[in-house]
């Protein structure tokens, strides 16, 4: 997914470059055969979605790699340009970013080398052009040398996505005490900074697996099934315990989050919205999850599931969550359902979905609200409205609906 404007691509990259190596300049030009920080803008200058090392055997790499699992028209623009990087001259003469080298002052302030010093070995990075969001950040590929990936970088660039880089740590240093048999996720190779800029190394894993799409029908039953076993082994990694939804930690901590939010009329709305569930004494079971479990964001293997952006990982969360944040942002983002039905479909198909969790199916009902407020409060405290998508707007969706049958679960407990 482009941005909406196609030179928000230029401009993200120039200010990341300026951001990464801060007492370097940086300009467009060619990239040259000699230059070692000179990115090709793939495809164009006027419409990047990947900022590629200059080399041919790194740009070759990344634009294969980048091809897996992508829809058709991308994944064949992405083979078409690896192919054209392996003729000589191409990539270095493409447009390319440039950094030059010799105009900074301190060359250890600068992201390849504190990178380079983090993960023992010197790495060239890239990274790809994302939509405009308010929690946007770099995620830099690690390439050795030899073109090989062997890990990524998280930059926390502004207030929130410090936070999220550092809860991401957290949580990734929390998962690696624990011993999973189906969960696969990366682990924390050091953290570095550059000037106000918190750099994340963390290891890859391989992304390349079966989709949820494969899930679908008999066929992938057995996928399913793995699935459902990866969630319950991030859930009940931490433990699980019975909580009434008035007095829980979970919802302490979304009023806390709801105070954090600057609009004064939004803050009012929500607190407003959430109040009646500190009426409810209905007990659930909480446990963990990972926060942002949607089909970009895992891979289905053999005998395993890799999961990675931890940064939105949480304990004490109703159990179920993670599925029902899976099948909304299914709904909305690979089947393109309008958020407003795709909230309403995962609300009525809770009972189904939260079976194999052993959760009732009024229970079930009830999760699904509470998710829907979780969503909401997320948005509105990391100001995604900005972007404009129509699935940030979550006072016209989410919150409505969320609104609406909580009143009604407040008035049938009374």
């Amino acid at each position: 997914m482009l941005p909406a404007d196609p030179r928000d691509g230029l401009a993200f990259s120039t200010s990341v470059a300026r951001t990464l190596w801060p007492t370097c300049s940086v300009r467009v030009g060619r990239a040259g055969g000699a230059r070692k920080r000179a990115w090709w803008l793939f495809p164009h200058p006027r419409r990047v979605r990947l900022v590629l090392p200059a080399r041919r055997p790194h740009a070759t790499a990344i634009l294969h790699a980048s091809a897996r699992g992508r829809q058709s028209a991308t994944r064949s623009a992405m083979q078409a340009g690896a192919m054209l990087a392996r003729i000589p001259g191409v990539v270095e003469n493409a447009p390319a970013l440039i950094v030059e080298a010799g105009n900074c002052s301190r060359d250890d302030d600068t992201a390849d080398v504190a990178l380079s010093r983090v993960v023992g070995e010197s790495v060239f990075v890239s990274w790809a052009v994302g939509p405009r969001r308010a929690n946007r950040k770099p995620v830099l590929q690690l390439s050795t040398h030899q073109a090989k990936t062997i890990g990524f970088a998280k930059a926390g660039i502004d207030d929130l996505t410090r936070v999220l880089v550092g809860k991401e740590a957290g949580a990734l240093q929390a998962l690696s005490r624990h011993h999973f048999t189906v969960l696969n996720h990366p682990v924390v190779l050091g953290r570095t900074w550059v000037r106000d800029t918190q750099l994340l190394a963390i290891s890859s894993i391989d992304s390349d697996g079966a989709s949820l799409r494969d899930t679908l029908g008999r066929a992938g039953a057995a996928r399913r099934h793995l699935l459902h076993q990866a969630m319950t082994e991030l859930a009940t990694a931490q433990g699980v315990n019975q909580q009434a939804i008035g007095s829980s930690a979970w919802l302490e901590r979304l009023e806390r989050r709801i105070q954090s939010v600057p609009d004064r009329v939004r803050q009012r709305r929500l607190s407003e919205a959430v109040t009646p569930l500190r009426t409810l004494t209905r007990r659930l079971p909480f446990g963990s999850w990972h926060g942002d479990w949607q089909p970009a964001n895992f891979a289905i293997h053999d005998s395993s599931v890799a999961v990675w952006d931890w940064e939105r990982y949480e304990q004490d969360v109703p159990l179920g969550f993670d599925s029902q944040h899976l099948a909304l942002q299914t709904a909305i983002t690979q089947m393109q359902v309008p958020p407003r039905d795709a909230a309403s479909w995962a609300l009525e198909s809770a009972r189904q979905r939260l079976a194999p969790w052993s959760i009732s199916a009024e229970d079930a009902r009830v999760v699904a609200i509470l998710h829907l407020f979780d969503v909401s409060v997320r948005y509105i405290v990391d100001r995604q409205y900005d972007a404009g998508a129509d699935i940030a707007d979550v006072e016209h969706w989410a919150l409505p609906l969320a609104s609406r049958e909580l009143r009604a679960l407040a008035d049938s407990e009374r």
